[in-house]
């Protein structure tokens, strides 16, 4: 059932009916990730859900709720400033980000988005994902990153034939590198269908060709030339 959104004033503070709340968190073997992920869907669902007119140990509540059992025994050993009657939410998130994520290798971090390339048979929109994904922990100001991310597209890019026509564009920014990866990518898969169809069309003609061709030779029985068709 579609849940819609009231939009006059009473209701705006009203969060969404049914909306429910994240998968738990399980830190497993990629903490990294899998905390970023259950960041970014916990940052989602307490908006919607209007949970910062919440007192903190409701909020506190529903985010200890939200751990698996690994996650749990991770946060009862962290060690915090402040009491817990005065501890807020975001102080356990910002003890979980150090935990998951730690100290960022920033050098080390660079150096693989810079050595990425566009793998034999990877699509673009993989390709680029991975790219978006990397630059993230790179620490690049927001500013220089669309610049970034271009420049990389243009070196990573496999097909030297885009890589060409990218470096043709003299006002060339993020949004057009990837239209004109997106294109070339798309036409070179439909001039592969193509090809292939032309070819499967052709060994269809030489094997149609060759059983219509007929030949004339003596006949060993009357010794007179006769047409024999080819088998």
């Amino acid at each position: 059932m579609p849940i819609s959104m009231a939009t006059n004033d009473a209701s705006a503070t009203t969060p969404i009916p049914g909306l429910r709340p994240p998968d738990k968190l399980s830190l497993g073997s990629n903490s990294k990730e899998n905390w970023r992920l259950f960041y970014q869907r916990w940052t989602t669902y307490t908006k919607m859900a209007k949970m910062d007119q919440q007192p903190e140990d409701v909020k506190e509540a529903l985010f200890l709720h939200l751990l698996d059992d690994d996650a749990l025994r991770t946060f009862n050993s962290f060690q915090f400033s402040s009491l817990p009657e005065n501890r807020t939410v975001q102080e356990i998130i910002d003890q979980f980000d150090h935990f998951a994520v730690g100290d960022t290798n920033e050098t080390y971090e660079r150096y693989l988005f810079n050595k990425r390339k566009q793998e034999e048979g990877e699509a673009f929109d993989t390709f680029l994902a991975d790219l978006r994904r990397k630059i993230k922990s790179c620490n690049f100001c927001e500013q220089c990153r669309d610049s970034i991310l271009r420049v990389k597209i243009i070196i990573g890019i496999r097909s030297a034939e885009t890589q060409t026509d990218l470096l043709k564009v003299r006002t060339l920014d993020l949004q057009k590198s990837i239209d004109i990866c997106k294109a070339a990518e798309n036409a070179e898969s439909q001039n592969k269908m193509m090809r292939t169809g032309n070819i499967e069309n052709s060994t269809v003609n030489k094997i149609s060709h060759k059983r219509d061709m007929s030949t004339k030779r003596n006949c060993r029985y009357c010794g007179s030339n006769h047409t024999f068709a080819n088998k």
